[in-house]
């Protein structure tokens, strides 16, 4: 199958799966449906499957708990991370902060150009 025809078979599918969702606003279980639907999804979970965690050799099923354990987990890397950090022991940094990182130059309409042009092109198709 070429691009092009690729191309205009993905634009009908969002223009069809948008038209089914804009008629059905006032019906959130279609609409919910639908969306199953094109993604190819059988039930109310993104992947169609149960999720299940395995967390110190006790198995978690409920959707619920497996995602407050995630949270609990990511919510108190950072903290655990920071506190194995070690002082510095350069002086001159202590309670200092970088607080303007960002920074913009000038630029002219023809560089801009040049880098643009530089660019490799892309044999992908589809839409973005």
């Amino acid at each position: 199958m070429s691009c092009r025809h690729k191309m205009k078979v993905e634009t009908a599918k969002l223009r069809h799966y948008r038209d089914k969702i804009a008629s059905n606003l006032s019906n959130p279980k279609e609409i919910l449906r639908i969306i199953n639907e094109s993604t190819g999804t059988k039930s109310n979970s993104p992947t169609g499957k149960t999720p299940k965690l395995i967390l110190h050799e006790r198995k978690i099923t409920a959707g619920n708990e497996v995602a407050d354990e995630f949270n609990s987990f990511f919510a108190n890397t950072g903290k655990k991370l920071a506190e194995k950090i070690k002082p510095s022991k350069d002086s001159s940094r202590s309670g200092s902060r970088v607080l303007n990182t960002f920074v913009l130059r000038h630029t002219i309409p023809i560089e801009v150009l040049r880098t643009i042009k530089a660019l490799k092109h892309s044999k992908s198709c589809g839409v973005d």
